[in-house]
């Protein structure tokens, strides 16, 4: 084993199916630390709350926070921001998942020019929507993206990044056509557009 080198990345990934609690996180902290991880990847309140969306107070969008559970949006945030200044400490980055394509329950309600009814999805047949956003290349939704990386990362500076996944996300953008060439194309914009907004805030990804 003398010739074994240690992975550069070692992380740790919480994962909450129930409320983020932060003695438990910073007991997570105090072991990954003692274990010599030097990461951290944490799953918050499991898809529904556990994204970026579940951490932001919106601003460009505003009517996006009726749709919100305000005072579970700050209170997540604020575990998160102490959880990464105790990581920090400890010489671990910390990492929020987060999926895509993704948005608070209820969106369509309050931006409703910004979806329309869903296709047949024959991919992933656990992915029930009734409407799904339009995402051609200038549509308002992706302004909405934008805007949630800007000010998740402005209101949580301490977040060293993301872990993107793209096939759990609430609509996953490939279901959206069934033709293949649209797929290829719809996913390769998709990281690019991740790529510059992660580059945007200065964060890892």
């Amino acid at each position: 084993m003398a010739g074994i080198k240690p992975f550069t990345h070692r992380a740790l990934s919480p994962h909450h199916a129930t409320a983020m609690d932060l003695d438990y996180l910073l007991r997570v902290v105090e072991v990954a630390a003692e274990y010599g991880y030097n990461a951290l990847q944490i799953c918050g309140d499991t898809h529904g709350a556990g994204n970026l969306d579940g951490v932001t107070v919106f601003e460009r969008f505003p009517k996006a926070n009726d749709v919100q559970e305000m005072d579970g949006v700050r209170r997540r945030r604020e575990i998160l921001r102490t959880v990464c200044r105790a990581a920090h400490d400890r010489g671990m980055e910390v990492y929020y998942w987060h999926h895509e394509l993704w948005f608070p329950e209820g969106l369509w309600e309050v931006y409703p020019d910004w979806f329309v009814p869903a296709p047949e999805n024959r991919f992933r047949p656990d992915v029930r929507a009734d409407l799904v956003p339009r995402v051609e290349p200038d549509g308002p939704f992706w302004q909405f993206m934008d805007a949630k990386f800007d000010e998740a990362f402005q209101q949580c500076p301490e977040l060293d990044g993301t872990v993107m996944t793209i096939q759990e996300s609430r609509v996953p953008v490939y279901c959206l056509s069934e033709d293949f060439e649209w797929q290829v194309e719809a996913l390769v914009d998709l990281y690019r557009r991740l790529e510059r907004a992660h580059e945007r805030v200065g964060k890892k990804w």
